[in-house]
């Protein structure tokens, strides 16, 4: 009953498991109403106020006698981090004039707004907030509580959010008017304030996901164990192992089927746009469930189906070759199709497997290797049952030449299909098949040693496999890639153009400009459109405007004739125009290797005139110029970041006219060669190239760096230590193959297991150290840099302005061209601030007209360089989620008067430093785990050379025997190992002494037993042999009558007792002689048919021989001894079979390593289990007649000659004998 009970408890636990998936996948998809805490938002809200009006008012008197500086010092000092925390901000006016703030968050625009508002709750360009207003005579301080930033884009560094304090979620929606459907909040005098807006999402929680899956997988796992379990109950095993797969296929055909459980298909893995390459593959949560099942059925198969699946003995050698060609073809086929689905895996998904690049590895890339690894554990599994099989059954040279009878067959197919990674597949499958060959051919003690040798097999196989298709699905993607340069266009351009086109045709000024002789006025509108249109973003492209009325015409330079305006123009977009959206802005596919724009603008200048105004934008012939801040780009255009990592070039009539990257690329394209395909990949300088043909005068090339043996090496030492912890873990699910307090107990282990442990730690802290002090490095250098280019900016400003008092009363168009220009050359932004803070000009104007920042100085900044009188302030600002280096200095001009204040905001390239800081990580990274691997095995060679005396010391001692010669050790040198050795070799030689003694008392022992024995043997038939000679004597004198009749059979009786005390003395005299022999090569099988020979006349008796294909088992041993043991064996085999049935007796030979099995099985009645223990001990039988010495000489002869017998038995059906000889 206890077997069912716990199969019981299995099942409830498996149900409870199931039930508790369910319930948090059926919480995780309510569709719920977001429920508000009003009174909980009211009383956040109330407490935010109080704080607010607690720190004005701790400042009061500050505000009222008017010295902002001591606040903006006591901001800095004291409230800064409250603030921050609790997202306020602090704003102070006199007069209506910003003379403090605590943060630039809002534009000074924007504040005018919130001033004149009614509202106290109100919506800016970023925001929606709660304001506070405080008066302290003339002097107006201004609180603000930011509920929610809403921008009007989002990408990775601005995100829509609430006010964290509020516990509410990020889509919360607000409303400055009550909505009937939403949450009204009141403020302290119970007048409406704002209303919150519910939304009907999906809960779809993180935790409630993690505890379903969860529960569901530990369901599977109970589950199985139970299946498992409950078939054992079967009685014929083969059965059970088919309703268990059966159960197992359909269960997973109803996961897959009908997508259950729905929530795993939530999951990234499960996502087709991640890895999707078959029907029976969609994506990869289902090629790691379908290999988990793989793995999970090939354990059990081996465990329950080995000794069922294995070649009847009686088959014929041609039969067994068969099967093992089969076999082995078998292994091979499954090798390639792996090898197709691990090309697969790198062709058909997003998934980085580059284990080099260490930062770029996700959860994904591991569950991907995690699916790799199995499914060579698999291979691995299938590769040694199949060995097993087939190892006994054949020879090597059968095995040999069947192995390279089919890998032969599969080579010459794969090089016919051109198939080079499946000639690696036939080529891993072999070497995996010789390795476990070798292995099982005797080297099972160097288990371990071999299980490193295959992983290091796999793991080069893999990176083979990996690099190579990842190479070439990245040349298909570079085609793609080059291929869209040819006709790239310019994302965020024509988002602009879209943004202002109606603002373009709707201004007035452009009109007022066009209105009188608007031919002269082409340089003044030229200028009206740079400054308030075509600036920042557009100083990539050169700019040219042609106006025109309907009727004028146009000199056309390439034909030197006139043509009408318009005209050209429409047919000139009509033919190469691409029109973007609906706007007047077209895209010019002229492949002329830049990014080319049209703008057609009509202007209606009254009823009867129109004048058009075309815009022409070319992307500038030359290098890259600084680039769009990732901060100002939207989530759904992502402007060359797919070229990230590649630079490219693009050449007309084989000059280069523009480069983009870190690559520099020849000015000529002849020094890259001559190029007539459409696609041609080179390398050269480090880098490989594809260049692509456009047409025959203009060509691209696209470029990445090359990858050199260090990155393969790099990917091979991830990938070995990866194998090596999966193969540990499996191996924790068998505790008594990993010998765990056997290794313990290990020197060597021990030895190895510490300086190892040493080494890593040691390599961690320096690594650690080394990444610290690097990225230190780093930012010092980022430092220096950035003050190095501010300082660069003061001597241009110093150039252009010192000589002036003011830099307010100066033309803003001019400053923002000049910094516009200055910051191409420096490659950074640029920010100019009024000795007052607020914002005089910019390079990146955008920032500011986006409502990202104020446009005001930073609090922090001010109060260093104006207050505390600092000649430079370098610290980190955030925008959003973004964090960059920001730096400050004071401009002064000639009379020595601050005229502004010069800003540097590092975050144009910020992705580019990351990604230099990320470099940087990954190759000392990559440096360490390459060193770890080299450290772990020198320390593993190390240490086996230290501890070699010891396991020669460990090898001697296992080999000594008792009455044997026993060697001793040669050490020549002086330590404590050499006193060990010195030690040992006495020892061996005093137990040498000591055995001679013991042996001589033990044969003086069994003389004494053995002639007590012989005494009573013998005592035994002369004590009838007398009583018959008295009887007969009697007889004689007494002239008895049938005196011949009993003389013939007094006779009788004597003969039969003097043949046993004959058959005594030949036993005795066989036992006596045993010590003497003469060893040779025999071979076992000729022994074998002159046994059979001699005791095959009995028609009683079967006796078959099966040598498994074996023809020669050579033994070195005396052949008579051998031929006695066979003989002794064969005759008690017979003997032990009843008169009521047919005798059948199988001989048998088997390999075994480099050892051979003989075995001889009968039909007998077997052996009791109070005999088991007696049956080699001399004198001892279990016949009515002997003296029991024919097992005991077999025994004393086969372990003579370093062999073993021992034997299996059931009552009343049969004995099998084993003897084991090594080989010759």
């Amino acid at each position: 009953m206890k077997p069912f009970k716990n199969y019981s408890i299995l099942l409830i636990v498996s149900i409870v498991l199931l039930s508790l998936g369910y319930y948090f996948e059926i919480k995780n998809n309510q569709v719920v109403n977001q429920i508000v805490d009003v009174e909980s938002f009211k009383n956040v809200l109330s407490q935010k106020q109080a704080l607010l009006k607690s720190i004005v008012f701790q400042n009061k008197e500050l505000f009222q006698n008017k010295e902002f500086n001591e606040i903006f010092k006591s901001k800095y000092l004291n409230i800064d981090k409250k603030l921050e925390n609790e997202h306020l901000i602090l704003l102070a006016f006199e007069n209506d004039s910003l003379k403090f703030w605590s943060n630039n968050f809002i534009s000074l625009d924007e504040i005018n707004n919130i001033f004149s508002s009614k509202n106290d709750f109100i919506k800016t360009g970023n925001c929606w907030l709660v304001k506070q207003t405080f008066k302290f005579d003339n002097v107006t301080v201004l609180g603000i509580i930011i509920i929610k930033t809403e921008y009007t884009f989002e990408n990775e560094f601005l995100e829509n959010s609430v006010n964290r304090s509020f516990k509410l979620p990020a889509y919360t929606n607000f409303s400055n008017v009550p909505e009937t459907d939403g949450f009204i909040i009141t403020n302290d005098n119970g007048e409406f304030l704002l209303s919150i807006i519910p939304q009907f999402r999906l809960k779809n929680n993180s935790i409630y996901i993690f505890f379903s899956v969860l529960f569901y997988v530990a369901f599977f796992i109970s589950f199985f164990i139970f299946l498992k379990n409950v078939l054992k109950l079967f009685r014929q095993k083969s059965l059970s192992i088919f309703i268990l797969l059966l159960l197992m296929f359909l269960f997973r055909f109803i996961l897959f089927y009908f997508k259950i459980p729905s929530i795993f298909y939530s999951l990234e893995i499960f996502d087709p746009k991640l890895f999707a390459t078959s029907v029976f593959l969609p994506t990869l949560g289902d090629f790691l469930i379908n290999v988990i099942f793989i793995f999970y059925l090939i354990i059990v198969l081996y465990n329950e189906l080995f000794l069922i699946l294995q070649i009847p003995a009686y088959k014929s050698y041609m039969f067994v070759k068969f099967i093992m060609l089969i076999l082995i073809s078998f292994i091979i086929t499954i090798y390639l199709f792996s090898g197709k689905i691990l090309e697969s895996l790198v062709f058909d998904s997003s998934i980085s497997l580059e284990l080099n690049n260490i930062l770029s590895i996700n959860s994904s890339s591991i569950v991907a290797y995690i699916v790799i690894s199995l499914l060579f554990f698999i291979l691995a599994f299938i590769t040694k049952w199949v060995v097993e099989i087939i190892s006994n059954k054949i020879d090597k040279k059968g095995f040999y030449l069947t192995l390279i009878f089919s890998s032969a067959i599969f080579i010459f197919c794969c090089y016919l299909g051109d198939y080079k990674i499946g000639l690696l597949s036939v080529l891993l499958s072999v070497s995996v098949l010789l390795l476990f060959k070798i292995l099982f051919d005797g080297y099972e003690n160097k288990w371990y040693s071999y299980v490193f040798y295959f992983i290091t097999i796999f793991v080069i196989y893999n990176v083979i496999i990996i690099s190579v298709s990842s190479k070439e699905k990245e040349e298909s993607i570079r085609k793609l890639l080059v291929t869209n340069l040819a006709n790239e266009r310019d994302p965020i351009a024509e988002l602009q153009m879209s943004d202002f086109e109606k603002d373009l045709l709707e201004d007035k000024k452009i009109k007022s400009i066009l209105q009188n002789d608007y031919s002269n006025k082409t340089d003044e509108l030229y200028n009206y459109f740079i400054n308030y249109y075509f600036h920042g973003f557009w100083r990539k492209y050169d700019i040219q405007l042609t106006i025109c009325k309907r009727n004028d015409s146009l000199l056309i330079n390439e034909a030197n004739k006139l043509e009408n305006c318009k005209n050209y123009f429409t047919n000139y977009r009509n033919n190469i125009g691409v029109q973007i959206g609906n706007t007047n802005f077209y895209f010019l596919d002229n492949i002329n290797g830049r990014i080319s724009y049209l703008a057609e603008l009509d202007y209606i200048i009254d009823s009867n005139n129109s004048v058009y105004v075309y815009v022409e934008l070319d992307s500038k012939l030359q290098t890259e110029q600084l680039g769009y801040p990732e901060l100002l780009i939207e989530n759904k255009i992502k402007s060359k970041r797919k070229f990230e990592g590649y630079s490219y070039a693009k050449f007309r009539d084989n000059r280069l006219v523009f480069q983009f990257g870190n690559f520099s690329y020849n000015l000529s394209l002849n020094y890259y060669g001559e190029f007539r395909n459409e696609f041609e990949f080179l390398d050269k300088d480090d880098f490989n190239h594809l260049i692509y043909k456009v047409n025959d005068n203009n060509f691209i090339v696209l470029s990445k760096p090359s990858h050199g043996i260090f990155n393969y090496i790099v990917f091979f030492s991830y990938l070995l230590v990866m194998y090596v912890i999966l193969y540990l873990l499996i191996l924790l699910f068998n505790i008594n193959k990993l010998n765990i307090i056997k290794s313990i107990n290990n020197l060597i282990f021990r030895i190895q297991i510490t300086y190892i442990g040493i080494v890593l730690l040691s390599l961690f802290v320096i690594g650690g150290g080394t990444i610290y002090y690097n990225i230190k490095q780093f930012e010092k250098k980022q430092l220096e840099k950035i003050s190095e280019k501010a300082q660069s900016i003061l001597i241009e400003l110093d150039g252009k302005f010192a000589n002036e008092k003011s830099l307010l009363q100066l033309d803003s168009y001019n400053i923002n061209y000049l910094l516009v220009k200055w910051s191409n050359v420096l490659y950074a932004d640029i920010n100019l601030y009024a000795p007052d803070g607020k914002l005089i000009a910019s390079s990146r104007k955008e920032i500011f007209d986006k409502g990202l920042v104020g446009n005001y100085i930073d609090a922090d900044a001010y109060c260093e360089l104006a207050i505390n009188k600092k000649s430079e302030y370098v610290h980190n600002e955030k925008i959003g989620k973004l964090e960059f280096l920001s730096a400050y200095v004071p401009f002064f001009n000639n009379d020595g008067e601050i005229l502004a204040f010069v800003n540097l905001p590092y975050f144009t390239k910020e992705y580019v430093v990351r990604n230099e800081i990320s470099s940087l990580i990954i190759t000392i990274i990559n440096i360490f785990i390459f060193l770890i691997l080299i450290t772990i095995s020198l320390t593993l060679l190390v240490s086996k050379n230290i501890t070699k005396p010891l396991r020669l010391i460990q090898n001697k001692m296992s080999e000594i025997e008792l009455g044997k010669k026993n060697e001793l050790i040669n050490y020549n040198r002086k330590d404590e190992i050499g006193n060990l050795i010195i030690q040992y070799n006495r020892l061996v030689l005093e137990l040498s002494e000591s055995a001679d003694k013991l042996a001589k008392s033990e044969r003086e022992s069994a003389w004494r037993e053995m002639a007590k024995q012989i005494a009573h043997e013998i005592k035994n038939p002369l004590t009838p042999m007398k009583l018959s000679i008295q009887l007969l004597l009697k007889s004689w004198n007494d002239k008895d009558i049938n005196w011949e009749q009993r003389f013939n059979k007094i006779s009788q009786t004597l003969i039969e007792q003097i043949d046993s005390l004959s058959a005594i003395a030949s036993e005795f005299s066989g036992f006596a002689q045993m010590p003497q022999s003469k060893k040779d090569s025999i071979n076992l099988i000729d022994k074998i048919e002159l046994a059979v020979n001699t005791f095959s006349n009995d028609e009683n008796i079967s006796i078959t021989t099966n040598y498994n294909g074996i023809t020669t088992a050579n033994v070195f041993a005396d052949g008579e001894q051998i031929l006695r043991v066979f003989n002794n064996l064969l005759k008690n085999a017979i003997q032990a079979i009843p008169n009521d049935r047919k005798g059948i007796i199988i001989i048998r030979l088997s390999n075994n390593k480099n050892t051979i099995i003989f075995e001889i099985s009968d039909n007998g009645k077997g052996i009791s289990d109070s005999q088991k223990d007696k049956l080699f001990q001399p004198n001892f039988t279990t016949k009515t007649s002997g003296m029991g010495l024919g097992l005991a000489i077999v025994k004393n002869i086969v372990e003579g000659i370093g062999g073993r017998v021992w034997f299996e038995t059931e009552e009343n059906v049969g004995t099998s004998f084993f003897v084991e000889f090594k080989t010759a």
